[in-house]
């Protein structure tokens, strides 16, 4: 980083602000000459610099930097308060960039973005000091931290934009670097489920160009992608292809090999003979658009040559590696889209073997982010999939399972798993020597790389769980929950069951015996007067906001208690039944007996994260299964909705259930609404991990119950959700 004083970044900072200058310059009169070492967002890095405060303070602060920038005072560290530190730390980066004279590329678009940053970053920094965004940090953050983490006077920036909602920042990071070139790569479908379509995606793209001047700015774009084509812009375009020849610059004689690539660059004024070390045809875009760029900013052939020759993949974006047994990997998962997944089936496709002794395996995951589309999506990649005739495919996860039904459906050998224990193990038992390995998935949500490395782990043996019951050898009733069971309330049969006597946390889920237990013994109208001791419990839990003295009905509370989660209704219903909670404990514990539930034991009606309180999920499958056969228990739960009446002052409220399967979501990636499903409590901790127990009529007479707990929950997933779906729509019949 070039000399910069802490005067300086304070009046980049304040802006126009003349007041908040002249009172850190008064404030900060100590340090106002000094230079700044370093730029972070992470304090404990700042010594002897500048910290901008994105998020909470970290929890133990080490090293007490030069200066803090952020919206509010941090107790120990000099702060100068502004409105938005991200922002000041972007305008701080702008001006380093700007006092450089660095020369911007923004690279965008919907697939391959990040490896066109990095191959435009190869051949830059073969012609001098060139920084790019780090992996796939394409917001400002990623602009900041590579303009921050320069040693040396910048002279070329690489900065990957990505964009996943219309509301993006692109327009600041736009501003920000004042690109001469921009780049789009292509405009595919990636986080369409957020987007009206494919125009919309380009339209919010463009903003890349939003800051770069008209007169000498250069748009590059993809020849072969037909929206780029056939839309008008105001910047100069110039045009790089792969499959058509009509481009400014396109490519002929093309080598394919395992490990590299070899063409023709067919530039505007000369041929250029371009080797990478790198397998795919794919990432001759990344070549023609860096060459484009180089000639854009008067760098001479045989730099070019060196940057392109010189790059190399790595980490799990297109990595081809060799492993144990002469095996090779094609490690692609960052991500996924149908665009993404198809050029790394045509990279599988056109690896190069020996079909006597060799084995082309593809092992696939579901596409997250696909929303209203996700269906029809796997489906047509599904059937372009078959076309390829690949010998074996395996998948794991959401909708993948389409991949399978799809190449089946076509004669190929395909298999799916629910089960990732169960998807590891059957990998690594069908390995041979010499085999090539397409890993197709996705890293944030479904840790699909995680997979990877246990499968090729000669010394890793997964614990494949136990499964019990009737339909237990059912392929879609194995589940990812560490435990699960699926019972019929009338007969008690357990229909599949996975680790089902393995004793949990169950969080809030203790609730159940208690509403259970007190619908039992109490009438469903019953007035309950909220105790004045009530609070004394329910420090740190979810609550309704019931007050001392308050009225409710008794099934008003319960519903409150297991469809809100409300820790205050369920100790309201403990307390008025006995102000010794003991003889409440009683009556839970007969429950307990009457269901049959063995291994269950709780300290309190409603469930804390404590060592001591657990059960299992035959048991809570149990307890289920014998509340439902109370009516008044069944009619409560049947119910998403209802309006509470607090009695003593007569006031109504509305409350309300919503969760991914009584909800119905247009964006919902894996369409989980199901009204007929009935959620009879859900809760989580850090100890018990996501636990649903939930309902759904099976004949005139019963229910079929399911209970998943221990499910590792997240946005993409909806795992817990998923899977009790998959186990309430299985027909034993």
């Amino acid at each position: 980083m070039n000399k910069l004083t802490v005067s300086t970044l304070i009046k980049i900072v304040c802006k126009d602000d003349k007041k908040l200058f002249q009172n850190a310059s008064v404030r900060f009169k100590d340090i106002m000459d000094k230079n700044v070492v370093r730029l972070s967002e992470n304090v404990n890095l700042c010594q002897n610099g500048v910290y901008f405060k994105f998020k909470a303070e970290p929890e133990e602060i080490t090293v007490i930097p030069m200066l803090a920038v952020s919206d509010k005072e941090i107790p120990g560290v000099p702060t100068l308060i502004v409105p938005d530190s991200r922002a000041a730390w972007v305008d701080v980066c702008s001006y380093i960039l700007k006092n450089d004279g660095a020369r911007s590329v923004a690279v965008t678009g919907s697939i391959g973005k990040t490896t066109v940053k990095d191959i435009v970053y190869s051949v830059l920094n073969a012609a001098g000091n060139a920084i790019r965004n780090q992996g796939s940090l394409n917001g400002e953050r990623g602009l900041c931290t590579a303009v921050s983490s320069a040693n040396n006077k910048i002279e070329y920036f690489s900065c990957e934009m990505g964009l996943n909602s219309p509301s993006n920042h692109f327009s600041i990071m736009s501003r920000a670097i004042e690109p001469e070139v921009c780049i789009i790569t292509n405009i595919g479908s990636c986080h369409i489920e957020n987007f009206r379509d494919k125009a919309h995606i380009l339209e919010c793209k463009l903003k890349c160009a939003e800051h770069m001047s008209e007169e000498n700015g250069l748009l590059l774009l993809n020849a072969d992608d037909e929206l780029l084509m056939n839309t008008k812009y105001r910047h100069k375009v110039k045009t790089f292809a792969v499959e058509s020849q009509n481009a400014d610059y396109y490519c002929t004689d093309i080598k394919l090999n395992n490990s590299s690539v070899d063409f023709t660059a067919v530039c505007p004024d000369r041929e250029l003979k371009v080797h990478l070390n790198i397998p795919g045809k794919h990432n001759i875009y990344g070549a023609l658009a860096a060459i484009a760029v180089a000639d854009k900013f008067g760098i001479n052939d045989e730099l070019i040559l060196k940057g392109l020759a010189s790059f190399r993949t790595s980490g799990i974006r297109q990595n081809v590696y060799t492993v144990h047994d002469n095996i090779t990997v094609i490690n692609d998962c960052y991500g996924a889209s149908p665009e993404a997944n198809t050029v790394a089936f045509n990279l599988l496709d056109g690896m190069k073997y020996d079909r006597t002794k060799q084995r082309k395996i593809a092992l696939l995951g579901h596409i997250s982010r696909m929303g209203r589309l996700s269906e029809q999506v796997h489906r047509e990649l599904g059937k372009k999939l078959a076309e390829y005739k690949f010998d074996i495919i395996v998948t794991y996860g959401g909708k993948s399972h389409i991949f399978t039904d799809e190449v089946k459906a076509a004669g190929g050998t395909a298999y799916h798993f629910y089960d990732t224990a169960e998807f590891v193990q059957f990998v690594k038992s069908i390995l041979r020597p010499g085999d090539i390995v397409l890993c197709k998935g996705v890293h944030k949500s479904y840790d699909f790389d995680r997979y990877v490395d246990q499968i090729f782990n000669t010394n890793y043996t997964p614990e494949t769980a136990t499964y019990y019951g009737s339909h237990s050898h059912i392929d879609c009733l194995h589940v990812n929950s560490p435990s699960m069971a699926l019972i019929n309330n009338r007969t008690r049969q357990l229909i599949s069951g996975k680790n089902i006597h393995k004793k949990r946390n169950v969080a809030s889920l203790i609730s159940l015996i208690s509403a259970i237990a007190a619908l039992e013994n109490m009438g469903a109208d019953e007035v309950v007067t909220v105790s004045a001791r009530v609070n004394n419990y329910t420090t740190g839990c979810r609550k309704f906001g019931i007050k001392p003295g308050e009225k409710y009905m008794l099934k008003d509370l319960v519903f409150i208690a297991l469809k809100y989660g409300a820790a205050d209704a369920i100790y309201a219903i403990a307390l008025y039944y006995s102000n010794d909670l003991n003889r409440f404990m009683q009556i839970i514990n007969r429950v307990l007996r009457k269901a049959g539930a063995a291994n269950t034991f709780c300290i309190g009606p409603y469930g804390k994260m404590n060592a001591g309180c657990y059960s299992t999920a035959y048991d809570m499958a149990l307890i289920a299964a014998y509340g439902m056969q109370n009516d008044m228990f069944a009619s409560i739960m049947k119910q998403d909705e209802i309006t509470v009446t607090e009695l003593s002052q007569n006031v109504e409220r509305k409350v309300f259930r919503r969760t991914k399967l009584n909800t119905q979501q247009e964006n919902d990636d894996h369409l989980l609404y199901s009204p007929d499903i009935i959620v009879l409590k859900e809760g989580a901790n850090t100890m018990s991990g996501q636990c649903i127990v939930a309902a759904k009529r099976y004949d005139a007479d019963s229910y079929n119950i399911s209970v998943v707990l221990g499910t590792e929950e997240n946005e993409f997933t909806m795992l817990s959700y998923n899977e009790t779906k998959c186990l309430l729509d299985y027909n034993p019949d």
